[in-house]
């Protein structure tokens, strides 16, 4: 049987004590580094606190196309959900006016169709800005109900509102919290459009009033008022051109 030698132990345990001081050394690094929030894992949930959103849609002004179909292109590109801070990118690319909207889904007679008028791409992209949740709603509404602002009927995506008829009825508290922020003249306008078209005297309207009124007055009467008058204008004036 072979004997070791007293020094081949001491180099033994020296060896062994130097291979659990690196290993130990590698622990307290990848400790710091998680600490410090530098793995992917934690920066991706850094990236994705609602905070991240406030402060980027703060630059959105930044933001600039050379044309409307850039713009179209880019909403596009950010429908994707797998991209990153994708729906942040594409609120910022979404038109902030009714003219900018009518730029890129209407369809005007001297300059043709706009980039999003095809169906039913041009009706997506709307739908998509629409059902947005990853939005703040401060953020989130005060765009929806500027791009609401003057708009009319038209025979294309230029309806409904775009969709905001909805909103009121399924997230009514943060809509009226915004619209409460708003002018007489811009509400009425935002609940005309609701409603606007060519025959406007119609069973959705009826159906639409009786059912919003009941949720604005529980938060906030006076855009229950303004709804009302709203309706009834548009009903006034549907009489008068039967006459």
């Amino acid at each position: 049987m072979r004997t070791v030698k007293p020094t081949q132990m001491k180099n033994v345990l020296a060896y062994t004590i130097w291979i659990f001081f690196l290993i130990s050394c590698n622990d307290v690094r990848q400790s710091t580094t998680n600490n410090g929030h530098d793995t992917s894992a934690l920066k991706n949930h850094v990236s994705n606190d609602p905070r991240y959103a406030v402060d980027a849609i703060a630059n959105c002004s930044t933001w600039t196309f050379d044309n409307a179909k850039q713009r179209a292109d880019t909403l596009i590109k950010y429908m994707d959900k797998t991209l990153e801070h994708a729906d942040v990118k594409f609120f910022c690319a979404f038109p902030q006016t009714f003219q900018e909207m009518q730029d890129l889904f209407g369809y005007d007679p001297k300059t043709g169709a706009a980039p999003l008028y095809s169906y039913p791409e041009g009706k997506n992209v709307i739908k998509y800005f629409a059902s947005l949740k990853t939005i703040p709603n401060a953020l989130y509404y005060k765009k929806f109900i500027d791009i609401c602002i003057d708009g009319v009927w038209e025979a294309d995506h230029i309806t409904e509102c775009f969709g905001f008829a909805d909103r009121l009825q399924h997230d009514t508290k943060a809509a009226c919290e915004s619209l409460s922020k708003r002018s007489e003249q811009e509400v009425r306008s935002v609940f005309r459009f609701i409603m606007d078209g060519p025959h406007p005297d119609n069973e959705y309207n009826d159906a639409l009033q009786q059912n919003l009124i009941p949720l604005l007055t529980e938060q906030n009467p006076k855009l229950a008022m303004l709804f009302s008058e709203a309706y009834r204008e548009l009903m006034a004036e549907t009489d008068a051109h039967r006459h």
